[in-house]
């Protein structure tokens, strides 16, 4: 994520943040007859404070109550975002299309409600898709199950992880991968929801995402470690005959700019340094799509990750575009390969609008007639 197209995302957050606790209040209250508009705008900037107040001392509660406040405050601030959108839309439609203030007030507001309430509904939900990929040097198939950012917390917790453990078993893959943000916040760091983990009918690999750094890290990983799950700390690991590479969450290079990791190792510092055997095939797991370049000078053949949500929530989807180059599904640079995924979870708001929730079963295909890309 470079410096440029942080600040351009953020001025854009900004200005729908002045639409929505100005413009869209004013309209409403305009519409509505009310004979004082500051009510609308004294409601709109509260959801505004308190999700982003809420948002920032939850991960590390355990706390209940303010997590389902947490939530609350989230749905309301994507209502107001989308009350928004549907007034600027609606005072468009109104200069070809005469409609009456009260007429206009419903379509608006039912528009926004009916969205919110189609994205909580597809915020619980989740799919398995389903990806070729052709492996040079790979003597039999693989498959491989990719879940990354379960996001397990105040929002969701051990009964969700429990649908995507029977979703898992019941394609029978050879390996799983835990791509990072697993859980959210403290509320997850227990035993009760990660137990789930040990019914995985498979081998299971884990990396850390930025979550992990944000909650109780070493009791976290002590839980996951206690459920079977081995956890890849910048090492290789050779199974099913591959190169297995797990990297702990980190910058590209000590140039590229993250919030969420400061200072320690780089992809470009940590890649160079692995002990690759000659003539394997090589897939490398790391949370966020970042560091490619590193990546294909290595020669690893298939990258995985997760983090970017494919923007999660309308109009986001359409910003993320601005903050990641690889956003979502397969992506191809030189002779390596690069996949995304939107996640399992949800973060923030527990919600989905022009995203889904996903994980993946890889097929890896064999080439056993191909030699294998050089990792020196």
């Amino acid at each position: 994520m470079g410096m440029f197209a942080i600040i351009l995302s953020a001025s854009i957050t900004l200005g729908f943040l002045a639409l929505m606790v100005w413009y869209a209040p004013s309209r409403i209250a305009s519409w509505s007859g009310a004979p004082r508009t500051w009510p609308f705008f004294a409601g709109a900037v509260a959801i505004a404070a308190s999700f982003m107040t809420l948002t920032g001392i939850v991960p590390g509660s355990t706390n209940a109550i303010l997590g389902s406040a947490t939530i609350a405050a989230s749905i309301a601030a994507v209502f107001l975002l989308l009350l928004t959108l549907a007034t600027l839309a609606m005072d468009g439609l109104r200069r070809v299309v005469p409609l009456d203030n009260r007429t206009a007030l419903t379509i608006t507001i039912a528009t926004a409600a009916l969205l919110v309430a189609a994205g909580v509904w597809r915020g619980y939900r989740f799919e398995v898709v389903e990806v070729d990929v052709a492996m040079p040097g790979l003597e039999n198939d693989v498959t491989v199950m990719h879940v990354a950012d379960v996001h397990l917390g105040h929002q969701r917790g051990a009964a969700y992880l429990e649908r995507i453990v029977d979703a898992i078993n019941a394609r029978g893959p050879d390996l799983v991968l835990l791509n990072g943000d697993l859980v959210e916040t403290n509320h997850a760091v227990n035993r009760d929801a990660l137990a789930a983990l040990r019914k995985i009918e498979a081998p299971v690999y884990f990396v850390n995402g930025n979550h992990e750094l944000t909650v109780d890290h070493a009791r976290a990983l002590a839980i996951i470690r206690e459920n079977g799950v081995r956890v890849l700390t910048n090492e290789v690991v050779q199974t099913h005959g591959l190169q297995l590479i797990g990297l702990d969450y980190m910058r590209a290079d000590d140039e590229a700019f993250d919030p969420h990791a400061t200072g320690g190792p780089t992809i470009r510092d940590v890649i160079p340094q692995l002990e690759l055997a000659p003539g394997k095939p090589t897939l490398l797991m790391h949370h966020s799509p970042v560091g490619v370049p590193y990546v294909v000078e290595r020669g690893v053949d298939l990258m995985v990750a997760g983090h970017t949500h494919a923007g999660q929530v309308f109009p986001m989807t359409w910003l993320a575009k601005l903050s990641f180059r690889y956003l979502r599904g397969l992506y191809e640079e030189q002779d390596t390969r690069i996949f995304v995924s939107q996640g399992v979870g949800t973060f923030g708001v527990p919600m989905r609008l022009g995203s889904s929730n996903e994980i993946e079963l890889i097929r890896l295909r064999a080439m056993p007639g191909s030699a294998a890309r050089s990792h020196d």
